[in-house]
């Protein structure tokens, strides 16, 4: 089953700069703080204008009516929200990574990350055992 996230391709970091490091195969650790702060490039807003338009339109509205569009990023955002603990999970349970590294790709420190995932991260992995 391949993951959710694909580090390959060329990302923009701060300020427009090309980070050192984004050149990845898929699944390799794209090393420390890659995530920390969120590429916000022309490649990303592409892929969110692209998905709202479609699912506007799935769902029998205009393109050009900002209330479907508003209601769509809303849904967007909290599909993003729900798939946060499953990486969360395939991150600890799969891949090895510490809360630590967990909490850097999350933006959080180390406890928050913990006390915000750790029983998601437990119930899930009783659950296969």
């Amino acid at each position: 089953m391949r993951a959710a996230f694909d580090f390959t391709g060329d990302v923009l970091g701060v300020a427009g700069t090309k980070a050192p490091h984004v050149l990845r195969r898929f699944g390799e650790d794209p090393g420390p703080g890659f995530t920390a702060i969120p590429y916000t490039d022309t490649d990303s807003a592409g892929l969110v204008d692209e998905a709202v338009r479609a699912l506007v339109i799935l769902r029998g509205g205009s393109a050009h009516d900002p209330g479907a569009t508003l209601s769509v990023l809303v849904s967007l955002g909290a599909e993003v929200e729900a798939r946060i603990p499953d990486g969360v999970w395939l991150a600890r349970a799969r891949h090895g990574y510490s809360w630590g590294q967990v909490a850097e790709r999350l933006g959080l420190v180390t406890e928050t990350a913990r006390r915000r995932y750790a029983d998601y991260v437990r119930a899930c992995s009783d659950r296969l055992s």
